[in-house]
């Protein structure tokens, strides 16, 4: 997982491009408990973390394809929500619409609290 667009004055990052090594997850799988929120979840809980705890982030920002379904889920399991679609040029030139997710050190303080 990585992030662009650190900001240090507004205290803002973007993250994205997660992947994930199915081939040897598939190996291990079978050790996981039964209720693990998955390998998706667990690496951005534990960047979201980290991002509000280490680099003391005000909010974090990321954008998909609207066509990334499971991305979105990911998302939203860690706490992001949808705060607008907009279109986007792909290196290729072409235009992909995109939804655009943000959650607040607020809003991660809220989740906090819940658990």
């Amino acid at each position: 997982m990585g992030w662009t667009d650190w900001d240090l004055k507004s205290a803002t990052a973007c993250f994205g491009r997660l992947s994930v090594d199915l081939q040897a997850i598939r190996k291990v799988k079978d050790k996981f408990p039964k209720d693990y929120i998955g390998v998706a979840v667990d690496a951005g809980t534990a960047v979201r973390d980290f991002a509000m705890i280490n680099m003391k982030l005000n909010a974090i920002e990321t954008f998909l394809f609207t066509t990334n379904l499971k991305a979105k889920l990911v998302n939203e399991a860690i706490g992001l929500k949808e705060v607008g679609r907009i279109f986007r040029s792909k290196s290729d030139g072409t235009k992909v619409e995109t939804i655009e997710m943000r959650l607040t050190r607020n809003e991660w303080e809220l989740q906090k609290t819940k658990k």
